[in-house]
């Protein structure tokens, strides 16, 4: 792109910058190989994650608090710090060192529909 459309972009908000990339990437796309896309809107379930009334449960980890080898799990296996283990079937999540996004890839993973955090 010339210097005079990257100076534009700079001046947008964030997410107008982003939705105006993706539309000269569409265009882009569509001229040198004919790229069509198709746009639907679908209605999905989603899980929210909110902070409980008192407060939130979990605590960050400090470097004393975890476990160098990790933690024992249920059935007897072992957690690396840093690690998470879980599963549909045993009904268990346990983690140490596992920043929030993380948390929320793995359940989004385990149930199979997308979680959200919501802002405090």
């Amino acid at each position: 792109m010339d210097a005079a459309t990257a100076d534009a972009l700079a001046k947008l908000s964030q997410d107008r910058r982003v939705l105006a990339q993706q539309q000269m990437l569409q265009a882009l796309l569509a001229e040198r190989f004919q790229l069509t896309v198709h746009r639907e809107t679908k209605e999905l379930t989603t899980y929210t994650l909110v902070i409980a009334k008192g407060g939130p449960k979990l605590q960050e980890a400090k470097p004393g608090d975890t476990y160098p080898n990790g933690g024992t799990l249920p059935d007897g296996t072992h957690a690396g710090a840093g690690s998470m283990k879980g599963g549909q079937l045993d009904g268990y999540l346990r983690a140490q060192a596992v920043p929030i996004a993380k948390l929320v890839l793995s359940l989004t993973q385990m149930l199979g529909h997308p979680f959200r955090i919501k802002p405090s």
